[in-house]
C-alpha cells in the first residue's frame, strides 16, 4: 500500500482539473484515490480501483495536471494476451487464421465488439462451460440514449433485466453455439477457457499497474 499512498500524495501536490461544459472544474480528490481490493485472499484478485476508473473516456481525456493535458494508458486485449503468454509463451494467437484481435468474431456481424468482449471474457473467466452458457444466454440489449448506441449486458439469478433478450429463441442453445464458434475461430484459448482464472489475471494486471506506479515515482 506504500506505493499507492505515495502515488496519491504525488497527485495531491498537483493542480488537477477536468473540463465540464467547457469550464475547468477541480477533480474531487476522493475520485483519484486508489485502493487495492482482494477477493478471498491476497492470491486472488488485488485489482486497483477508484472512482476515476468509471469516468467515461472523454472525461478522462479532458483532465489537466498543472495545466498540461494528460493521456490515458490502456492495455489492449490485456486478459486474452496474458492468457496467451501463460499458455503459449507469446502474446499473439499462434494460428494461421488469426486476425490479431481475440475479440474478433466475424461469424456474428450483428454484435458489437463490446458485446463480443463481454461474452469472450465470460468464456475465459467462467469456472465451467455450463456457467458460461448460462451467463451468455442471459444477455439482454437496450439502446443507451446518452451514449447513442446499443448496450449488451449479462445477468445472474433473478437480477432485473434491462431491454430485450439478445437471444429470444433458445438462449442457452444460442450461447452454446456462440462458444463453439469462438473456440473454432480462436483455438489457442481452448485449454484456458472455463478455468476460472479471473483472479489470477486480476493479480497479474494489478502487478503491471503497481510497476507502472513505481516507475512514475
Amino acid at each position: 500500500m506504500g506505493g499507492l499512498q505515495k502515488h496519491y500524495n504525488l497527485l495531491m501536490n498537483k493542480s488537477i482539473y477536468q473540463l465540464i461544459d467547457s469550464n475547468p472544474s477541480p477533480v474531487d480528490p476522493i475520485d483519484i484515490r486508489y485502493t487495492r481490493q482482494w477477493k478471498g485472499n491476497t492470491g486472488i484478485g488485488g485489482r486497483f480501483y477508484s472512482r476515476f476508473c468509471n469516468y467515461p473516456k472523454e472525461d478522462r481525456l479532458s483532465i489537466t495536471i498543472n495545466g498540461e493535458p494528460v493521456g490515458s494508458w490502456d492495455f489492449s486485449q490485456l486478459h486474452p494476451t496474458l492468457l496467451l503468454l501463460l499458455e503459449h509463451g507469446t502474446g499473439e494467437e499462434p494460428n494461421l487464421f488469426s486476425t490479431g484481435d481475440p475479440y474478433d468474431m466475424p461469424e456474428y456481424p450483428e454484435l458489437t465488439r463490446a458485446a463480443n468482449k463481454l461474452f469472450i471474457n465470460t468464456v475465459l473467466n467462467a469456472k465451467s462451460r455450463s456457467a458460461a452458457v448460462k451467463s451468455i444466454g442471459s444477455a439482454h440489449q437496450y439502446w443507451d440514449l446518452f451514449e447513442n448506441k446499443w448496450v449488451v449486458e449479462t445477468y445472474s439469478g433473478k437480477e432485473k433485466r434491462q431491454g430485450v433478450p439478445l437471444w429470444p429463441k433458445k438462449p442457452q442453445k444460442a450461447a452454446d453455439e456462440y462458444i463453439d464458434a469462438f473456440l473454432f475461430r480462436h483455438p489457442a484459448f481452448t485449454e484456458v477457457a472455463f478455468k476460472g482464472l479471473w483472479g489470477t489475471l486480476q493479480l497479474l494486471d494489478s502487478e503491471i499497474m503497481e510497476e507502472a506506479v513505481h516507475r512514475g515515482d
